[in-house]
């Protein structure tokens, strides 16, 4: 395309960032507003779809998800605009080893973050994997290419002689496979373990010659141990990476919120949810793929513990006369560290007060870290075990108060086992909190939908209270929100209608009906309306959470209304995720 070309009477074609087969991605002006944007083009393919999808990502917002700005057709020119980047991709940045392991894992926690968030919103990646993700120059990720990948034919990097190339190598089983009705979330957690895998060792978990090869390991070999490779790697974050990539999806994480929450566990120094990968975990994923050879494997494996074991006990000695060292270190890491009693006593504003109590929660959690490593080695000291007590407490104490209950929980009962009237004070003090904050979030859900009973000054505002809700996430939101369902109030209704969908909880139970049992005998009630708003956004929340029960209800809603009808084409996004999961 030639420069200076205005595509849609609004895009001015700067330069050309990138040429595909299926596609190109050039700079442009967007002439309207003068503001430079990344704009994408479909040569040939499914455009339909290409249309659908990207109607899809336009609704999405969330930081680490690259932000579509329009869509549409030009002179049968199918584009889009979105956020331009600048910075380098996770490809190169691993290439070069610029990335310590904290960074990898925090770019892999803000990376599964956005994918939870887009499989909330009904869209699979696909084609996840370091080249399209961004890291700019200010530290932020960003998710490239979400489910356009596969739609302009991207994700399959392959000649057709069956040399592999390129993206495969993140394909999950049921993907190398070609079956398509099997891929859902836990495709693209398996995609997350692969970037994982590749963090840790400088490596792919599978390689091949030629696509057949590739697939065959990829569907029938287990993956390679990453401590194999590289023994430096913690034993967690083995068995995160490892469960990630199950070859069976029901073994997998759940979502990508569970694996984030494990990373999470892992950082903090908390126990993690993946399976131990001890020996008898090992043999047992190898022995599902290689029963023939499982009798010589063992015998590796127990030359392996005679080993360990003896150098075990060759260092024993040695490393209980390293504890008083591991405790000395402890020492010099918790000087300068204020408790949280200290940083109350400074009245900070509350930003700078979350910012000071985050600082001191990890450096406890260090010393933490130093005085259990000692513990081991002195499992009977007294003094070490109370020192550790008043640790323990004070993690408990800071995490309560930048609201994270479960590292907070989590240590309050390690208090149990030092002293158990103290530990049970401190877990009702948490319990106390814990309600006291379920309580505001229910009453600010109120606040918000008393101030509805009249239209929001301005429509941002309505986006404003959904995005304020969904921030809340308390256990009590949903029920307190399907009271509102059918209120008399057309604002509450659709603020209520819009959360529900996005919170993803389709079994909450208000006046003994789910959820879904509640969206569905509100679009029976609006079934008739000539107004469509109301009757869109009950679909959208229904597409959101998979309800297939309502699928015949939507089919007959659309083709009552009819094909050129308004709401025919807005809600064909939820349409087709009901009928993808009703086909899984």
């Amino acid at each position: 395309m030639s420069k200076n070309k205005v595509i849609a009477g609004r895009y001015q074609i700067i330069d050309t960032l990138g040429r595909g087969g299926m596609g190109d991605v050039y700079l442009a002006l967007d002439m309207l507003i003068h503001r430079k944007v990344a704009l994408k083009t479909l040569h040939c393919g499914n455009s339909e779809r290409f249309q659908l999808e990207a109607t899809a990502m336009a609704r999405m917002s969330h930081p680490n998800i690259i932000q579509i700005y329009d869509t549409g057709i030009d002179n049968h020119l199918h584009y889009l605009t979105m956020e331009l980047i600048d910075g380098m991709d996770l490809e190169k940045a691993l290439s070069e080893q610029k990335l310590n392991l904290q960074r990898k894992i925090e770019i892999l926690v803000a990376v599964g973050d956005a994918i939870h968030y887009a499989h909330s919103e009904g869209i699979i990646h696909r084609d996840l994997k370091p080249g399209n993700i961004m890291l700019t120059k200010q530290g932020k990720v960003v998710l490239m290419d979400f489910g356009l990948a596969r739609l302009v034919g991207e994700d399959r990097k392959l000649s057709r002689t069956g040399n592999a190339i390129g993206t495969p190598h993140y394909m999950s089983p049921e993907q190398a496979q070609g079956k398509k009705r099997l891929i859902d979330e836990r495709s693209d957690v398996y995609a997350l373990g692969v970037i994982l895998f590749r963090m840790l060792t400088d490596r792919l978990p599978f390689e091949g010659q030629t696509l057949p090869e590739l697939v065959t390991k990829i569907v029938d070999m287990p993956p390679p141990i990453p401590r194999k490779i590289n023994p430096q790697i913690a034993d967690d974050l083995q068995s995160i990476c490892l469960k990630a990539l199950e070859k069976s999806k029901e073994m997998r994480y759940l979502s990508a919120a569970a694996m984030v929450e494990d990373l999470l566990r892992y950082t903090r120094g908390e126990p993690v949810e993946a399976p131990a990968t001890g020996i008898k975990q090992v043999m047992t994923r190898i022995a599902k793929v290689h029963h023939k050879t499982i009798i010589g494997f063992i015998c590796t494996i127990l030359v392996t513990i005679a080993i360990i074991t003896w150098i075990s006990h060759h260092n024993y000695h040695e490393k209980r006369q390293q504890a008083k060292k591991i405790i000395e270190e402890a020492n010099a890491l918790e000087v300068g560290v204020a408790n949280l009693e200290e940083i109350h006593a400074q009245k900070l504003e509350p930003q700078i007060l979350h910012a000071r109590v985050s600082q001191s929660l990890a450096a406890f959690m260090r010393v933490h870290q130093s005085l259990n490593q000692a513990l081991t080695f002195l499992p009977h000291n007294k003094n070490l075990k109370e020192r550790l007590f008043t640790v323990e407490k004070q993690i408990g104490l800071l995490a309560m108060t930048v609201d994270d209950y479960v590292l907070s929980e989590f240590f309050f009962r390690r208090c149990l086992s030092f002293d158990e009237v103290q530990g049970n004070k401190l877990l009702k003090k948490l319990n106390e909190r814990r309600n006291h904050l379920k309580n505001k979030h229910v009453q600010r859900i109120n606040e918000i939908m008393n101030g509805l009973q009249k239209a929001p000054k301005t429509s941002m505002m309505v986006n404003e209270y959904i995005d304020e809700i969904l921030r809340l996430k308390s256990e009590h939101s949903v029920p307190n929100l399907l009271a509102y369902v059918d209120s008399s109030h057309p604002w509450q209704r659709l603020i209520a209608v819009k959360a529900l969908g996005k919170l993803g909880d389709r079994y909450s139970v208000y006046q003994n009906k789910s959820v879904v049992e509640h969206l569905v005998a509100s679009l029976h009630k609006r079934r008739g309306d000539k107004r469509t708003q109301e009757k869109q956004e009950i679909i959208w929340a229904l597409g959101r959470l998979r309800a297939i029960e309502s699928l015949k209800l939507v089919k007959d809603i659309r083709d009552e209304e009819g094909k050129q009808s308004l709401l025919y084409k807005k809600t064909q996004v939820p349409y087709e995720w009901l009928k993808q999961a009703e086909n899984r």
